[in-house]
């Protein structure tokens, strides 16, 4: 009988999301650390708004695939546990887009590079951009990291 993980444990066990988990991990502040008034999930502090976490899924609805808290963040993640968006704070969603064409081609719609967590990211301003270039990017995210 296989074991079965959660999505967090698979997240973190998926060695395709080193770099995504080391960033993550540098701002996690477990709930032992948090202070008492913080907003606490799953055992962190909470790093997500939750409208933008609610947008996130939105926006990754096309996918399949459900937003879960993560060291305190909203992922979403392929069924393999690989972590291809996330929304950070008030209004930032970054979407993991491994091929260079699909990057040049978010920056060209208001992407910034998000090279704190690696050169295949890029953030979006969620509440300046448009909902169609935000799932075309999370479309895109998503079908790329299938295979990771």
């Amino acid at each position: 009988m296989s074991q079965q993980f959660s999505k967090e444990q698979r997240a973190l066990l998926a060695s395709a999301n080193k770099e995504v988990t080391c960033y993550l991990e540098q701002y996690a502040v477990p709930e032992s650390r948090a202070p008492a008034e913080r907003w606490i999930v799953d055992g962190y502090d909470l790093h997500t708004h939750p409208d933008l976490g609610e947008w996130l899924e939105e926006v990754g609805k096309p996918t399949g695939c459900f937003t879960f808290y993560f060291l305190g963040y909203n992922v979403l993640a392929t069924q393999a546990g690989v972590i291809f968006a996330l929304a950070k704070s008030m209004s930032t969603l970054a979407f993991r887009l491994p091929h260079p064409t699909n990057r040049r081609n978010a920056l060209l719609s208001g992407a910034t590079p998000y090279l704190d967590i690696g050169p295949e990211w890029v953030e979006f301003h969620a509440w300046n951009t448009e909902a169609s270039i935000l799932q075309t990017f999370c479309i895109s995210a998503y079908r790329h990291t299938l295979n990771l």
